[in-house]
């Protein structure tokens, strides 16, 4: 394992950091798991670390997630994260699994439950949960901690807790650099936790907004692990279908799309509003298709 910092050189794009952290998922209980337990909390975790990374590396640079071994006792499952960052932005960007830590620390101290007061203060947000108690996170991993990720984290907790011989979930994070975190979850934890909360209301300043419309489908996300690409009103754009009873036939290979696929749907869309003193336009901060009512193909 690669536990050192190396500078590599590259014409097209001057020097890159390549770095390596570990996370190591401990499943407290009997030495025997079930498989379906390990299997799901596994692929949900994998799937979270993708989609964070999705947010935060650019299409260039380097990422992956590799299961080093598996340990009888407690489980240890160690996935090391291999990243090169342009120097320049090194500094300002968390890790994904730096991310996913910080994330994870969101979720225990809001125990379930919507923040009371949610406040953006320079590089930091300052998060209020239902008993006063102050957190203050990281801007940055607050922008990507979106309801995908949140569902990932959610799954993941879920399969544990499900599984009856299991007395506890830990994680340890090690940045490779001589530095290591653990944060433990009881059952206790781990039920308030298996429930994904809609984290995109957190915000006050996001406004909602409902609209039924029809999309044509560019790129169908057959796989169920990453966004759809349509057209809505003459624009290309990446969303998010809750609909399960959609993507459940999608996924049995019930619903076929030819090139000109369009789908009548009801969309929520999420954003926040012009603030014309300070000459800033809406920003869309996520588009979500709730509901399809029906799939033309012409």
């Amino acid at each position: 394992m690669c536990d050192k910092m190396f500078l590599k050189k590259s014409k097209f794009r001057g020097d890159f950091i390549m770095m390596s952290e570990k996370l190591t998922i401990r499943f407290g209980g009997e030495n025997d798991i079930d498989l379906e337990t390990l299997s799901a909390s596994l692929s949900a975790t994998v799937c979270t670390l993708k989609n964070l990374a999705d947010n935060l590396i650019n299409e260039n640079d380097f990422c992956k997630f590799k299961v080093l071994n598996i340990e009888k006792g407690s489980f240890v499952i160690d996935i090391e994260q291999i990243i090169q960052l342009a120097p320049t932005i090194f500094p300002y960007v968390p890790t994904v699994i730096t991310a996913f830590k910080d994330i994870l620390k969101i979720r225990t101290f809001l125990k379930g439950l919507p923040p009371k007061g949610f406040e953006q203060q320079d590089d930091k947000v300052k998060i209020i949960n239902e008993r006063g108690n102050v957190y203050y996170a990281d801007t940055m991993t607050v922008n990507i901690y979106n309801n995908i990720v949140e569902k990932g984290m959610a799954e993941a907790v879920k399969a544990v807790l499900n599984d009856h011989d299991r007395t506890d979930l830990s994680y340890e994070f090690d940045d490779g650099k001589g530095s290591k975190e653990t944060i433990n979850l009881d059952r206790e934890s781990l039920s308030y936790l298996s429930t994904p909360q809609d984290v995109e209301k957190f915000n006050k300043e996001i406004e909602e907004n409902e609209i039924i419309t029809v999309v044509k489908v560019n790129k169908p996300d057959l796989s169920g692990k990453s966004k759809w690409g349509v057209t809505l009103n003459g624009s290309k754009i990446w969303c998010s279908i809750s609909d399960e009873d959609f993507i459940n036939k999608v996924h049995n290979n019930e619903i076929h799309f030819a090139h000109n696929t369009k789908l009548k749907i009801k969309m929520i869309v999420r954003y926040k509003e012009a603030n014309l003193q300070n000459n800033k336009s809406s920003e869309i901060i996520s588009q979500n298709i709730a509901k399809v009512y029906e799939i033309i193909n012409d």
